[in-house]
């Protein structure tokens, strides 16, 4: 116990049983055990990963399309000077409500299901935490990577479809699906720590579900006339919807490919069994 105390990180907590320890030592403990059993603590700490880790890809996904929103908006501010085709120079690449749309259903509803996520398959093995380490600890370069790769992509999708002679209505709906689909195909890489290919796509239906909803009704504002009056969203061809839901997949599989490919290369060679 005293060796447990000089390790820089060590976690020292007292505990007791929750059967056998006097009432003494159940208020003096940090932790009772309800039982004796070892199975009963793998559990908890499997759960408390479990919750752990899927905060984490909580916050990874939030903290990666917030910064593609604003670099989204951004980007139109400071490098669209003057008008393009027929879109106005001051021109906002989404409109507020798009905005709004965008946290409160794309955005939101996957990340939720995030929450039901099933652990990992090396989660025991992995080592314990240091409990100084910030949750953020090793996320903010692949935030920010896939971040600034998402709203570059939704700002060169306002561009494009501004210099093609489309209305800003257009444009702007160009920019949001771009935007919308993005998120939805990045929510599937924030599931790991490491790529998208890491896991089943199919493990989480809650997440499944909550992504079909989220895609099916974000097209459905681009359609009705009533959304297109109050959203300012605007019918698109049949080819550029099927170039917005496919296209935002693109940056999301490549950096995961990516990463992928340098984690095999990185990976230590397994030491040969000696009989």
């Amino acid at each position: 116990m005293a060796s447990m105390t000089r390790q820089p990180y060590a976690l020292l907590t007292w505990h007791c049983h929750g059967i056998n320890g006097t009432e003494v030592t159940k208020d003096a403990a940090d932790l009772i055990l309800l039982d004796d059993k070892f199975t009963t603590i793998e559990r908890s700490v499997r759960a408390g990963r479990t919750i752990f880790g899927n905060i984490k890809n909580f916050m990874r996904h939030e903290l990666t399309t917030n910064v593609a929103e604003v670099l989204a908006l951004l980007f139109g501010v400071l490098l669209m000077t003057q008008p393009v085709g027929q879109v106005a120079a001051t021109t906002p690449t989404l409109t507020a409500l798009m905005v709004l749309w965008v946290n409160m259903i794309s955005d939101a509803l996957p990340s939720f299901a995030l929450g039901y996520d099933v652990p990992e398959a090396d989660l025991m093995n992995q080592p314990p935490r240091n409990v100084k380490q910030s949750i953020l600890h090793g996320m903010l370069g692949r935030i920010f990577l896939r971040g600034i790769v998402m709203g570059g992509l939704v700002y060169v999708a306002f561009i494009w479809a501004a210099s093609q002679g489309m209305s800003g209505a257009e444009a702007q709906t160009l920019a949001f699906l771009t935007l919308v689909f993005g998120q939805l195909w990045h929510v599937f890489d924030a599931r790991s720590t490491r790529t998208l290919f890491a896991r089943n796509p199919f493990e989480n239906y809650q997440l499944l579900l909550a992504v079909a909803f989220a895609a099916v009704a974000s097209l459905l504002v681009t359609i009705m006339p009533f959304f297109n009056e109050v959203m300012g969203t605007a019918p698109l061809s049949s080819t550029l919807y099927a170039a917005v839901v496919f296209i935002p997949a693109l940056p999301t599989l490549i950096l995961s490919g990516i990463k992928e490919l340098w984690l095999r290369w990185h990976r230590p060679p397994v030491a040969p069994e000696h009989d």
